[in-house]
C-alpha cells in the first residue's frame, strides 16, 4: 500500500473532517499550533486512526437455551464475535418474559461473551445479544434463546392407602397419587422398602411381572394420576414404608410416605376344612394356647402305665392336633380309652388331666357353634 502525506490548510478550528474515505484506510496524523505573529509550536505526537465501517459478526451458541434451571441465578454465555479490525468487542444483552416485548427490553453492556444474572422470577425468559466493535459498529441481534426458571417443587397428593393401613392374605396394596407441576413433570418412582416402581409419563402404561406391581398412569387436566398395585402376598409380616417421589423437569423434588402393616392370617391345622383361620381375636388366641398345650407330652401315674390300654391315652390326646380342634367325637374316643378297673380307682389322682381336656373341648365347641350359626342363618 502506498502512503501519501498531505499538509492540510491552516484552520482556526480544533477539528477536521475527512470525507469519501475508503473502508480500511489508515490515517497517521499530528498537529501544531501557530500564533498570530506566526510563531509555530512543536508537532504533537503521532496519532493513528483506522476507518472501519464493517460491523462484527452476529453472536451464536447462546446457552442456556430450551432448557430448565431450578435456581434464580443464571450464567448466560455465547460464542464471541469476530471483526475485520483488531480491537475490543463489547456486547449488548436484553431479556424479557414476553417475547413480543423483547425489542423494548432494557439493554445491558458487557465486555465479555457472558453475563451473570441473579434474582430473576420463575417463568420462561427470552434473551438475545449483539456485538459492538471499537468503531461503534453494531452487529444484528442474535437469535432469540429461552430458558425456564423453576424453583418450585411439584405438587404430590397421595390418596391411598391411608397411614397405618393393614393388609394381608390376598389383599392388594393400591397406591394412588396425583402429581402436578406448572412447567412439566420429570420422573417419579414408588417404593415399598426394596420394591421399586418406575414409569414414564406416557398417556397409559401398564406393566406387570412376577413380584412387581402393576402401574397405570392417567393424564389429568394438569399433571398425572399414577396407580401402583402391589400384592400383599409378596410381603412377609411386618411394617413397611411406602415412598412416593416425583421430580419436575427442572430437577425440583417432592416426596411423600405412607406406613403400612402386613399381617397375614394364622391357620391352625386339622379338620376336614384344612384348618381354622384364627384371625387375631382374643377368643381365638385362647383356643390356640389350649391346643398347643395338648401337643406337649405329659407323664401319667405309674399305675396308668401298667393298666390295659393306659399306654395309649397320651397318644390319643396328642392325636387331637391331627384332627379338627373342635372334634367332639374325637374327645369321646379319648374318654373311652380310660382303663375300666385300675384306672377308675385312680381317677382322683389324675383329675387335672381330665379337667384340662374338658376345658379344651368346651371352648372348641362354643367357638364352632358361634362360627356356624351366622353361616346357617345366611
Amino acid at each position: 500500500m502506498r502512503a501519501t502525506t498531505t499538509l492540510l490548510p491552516i484552520t482556526t478550528e480544533t477539528q477536521k473532517t475527512a470525507t469519501n474515505v475508503a473502508n480500511g484506510t489508515v490515517f497517521w496524523w499530528r498537529v501544531k499550533a501557530i500564533d498570530a505573529q506566526g510563531n509555530e509550536g512543536s508537532w504533537s505526537e503521532l496519532w493513528k486512526v483506522v476507518v472501519d465501517n464493517t460491523a462484527p459478526s452476529i453472536p451464536t451458541g447462546g446457552a442456556p437455551h430450551d432448557t430448565y434451571c431450578n435456581m434464580n441465578e443464571v450464567d448466560f454465555t455465547w460464542n464471541g464475535s469476530t471483526d475485520n479490525e483488531a480491537g475490543n468487542i463489547r456486547y449488548e444483552f436484553r431479556s424479557s418474559q414476553d417475547s413480543s416485548q423483547l425489542e423494548n427490553a432494557q439493554i445491558g453492556v458487557v465486555d465479555d461473551p457472558r453475563i451473570h444474572l441473579s434474582g430473576a422470577f420463575d417463568g420462561k425468559w427470552y434473551w438475545q445479544v449483539r456485538a459492538i466493535d471499537a468503531a461503534g459498529n453494531k452487529s444484528g441481534w442474535s437469535q432469540v434463546w429461552n430458558v425456564i426458571l423453576d424453583t418450585t417443587s411439584p405438587t404430590l397428593q397421595v390418596t391411598t392407602p391411608e397411614e397405618n393401613s393393614v393388609f394381608g392374605g390376598d389383599d392388594q396394596i393400591v397406591v394412588t397419587s396425583y402429581m402436578e407441576d406448572a412447567w412439566g413433570l420429570g420422573d417419579y418412582f414408588i417404593n415399598i422398602n426394596s420394591t421399586e416402581v418406575t414409569a414414564l409419563n406416557d398417556p397409559v402404561e401398564e406393566t406387570e411381572a412376577s413380584h412387581e406391581p402393576k402401574v397405570m398412569t392417567e393424564p389429568q387436566e394438569v399433571g398425572l394420576k399414577v396407580i401402583a398395585i402391589f400384592d400383599a402376598s409378596d410381603f412377609t409380616n411386618g411394617e413397611y414404608v411406602i415412598t412416593i417421589r416425583v421430580t419436575d423437569k427442572a430437577g425440583n423434588e417432592t416426596t411423600r410416605t405412607r406406613t403400612i402393616l402386613v399381617q397375614h392370617p394364622t391357620v391352625i391345622p386339622g379338620g376336614q376344612g384344612g384348618g381354622i383361620d384364627t384371625g387375631s381375636d382374643e377368643e381365638t388366641d385362647t383356643l390356640t394356647q389350649l391346643a398347643e398345650r395338648l401337643t406337649q407330652p405329659f407323664s401319667l401315674p405309674q399305675s396308668f402305665a401298667s393298666s390295659t390300654g393306659g399306654s395309649d391315652l397320651n397318644q390319643q390326646v396328642l392325636g387331637l392336633e391331627n384332627t379338627d380342634t373342635a372334634d367332639v367325637a374325637g374327645g369321646e374316643q379319648v374318654a373311652a380309652a380310660v382303663p375300666s378297673t385300675e384306672g377308675w380307682k385312680l381317677f382322683g389322682v389324675a383329675w387335672y388331666w381330665w379337667l384340662l381336656l374338658a376345658a379344651v373341648l368346651g371352648v372348641a365347641t362354643a367357638w364352632i357353634v358361634r362360627r356356624v350359626r351366622p353361616s346357617d342363618a345366611a
